[in-house]
């Protein structure tokens, strides 16, 4: 087929003289918008983490400012664990 440029060059260029591609900006700019709500941007690095990766307390992400009664936790788990040998290891983690 010879093409003499009165016709779209590919279908996404259909689409785009269409008004599709206005039409997916804006669901893709609403789309981002909800989801900002839930990311909070840290101070320090500022990176951009979900409500789970943030301390609030502090304003900053957890990388930043880490949970320290639960790294204490961990640590202290983690020497038992070391103490007492493969005995105390969790099953699948020897």
């Amino acid at each position: 087929m010879i093409r003499d440029g009165s016709e779209p060059a590919s279908a996404a260029d259909g689409l785009a003289g269409a008004g599709w591609g206005r039409a997916r900006d804006h669901v893709f700019e609403r789309a981002i918008g909800n989801a900002q709500g839930h990311f909070s941007r840290c101070a320090r690095c500022s990176h951009s983490v979900y409500a789970r990766c943030w301390t609030a307390a502090h304003g900053l992400c957890l990388v930043c400012a880490p949970d320290t009664a639960a790294e204490s936790t961990a640590a202290r788990q983690h020497g038992l664990t070391a103490a007492f040998g493969p005995a105390a290891a969790p099953a699948g983690r020897l």
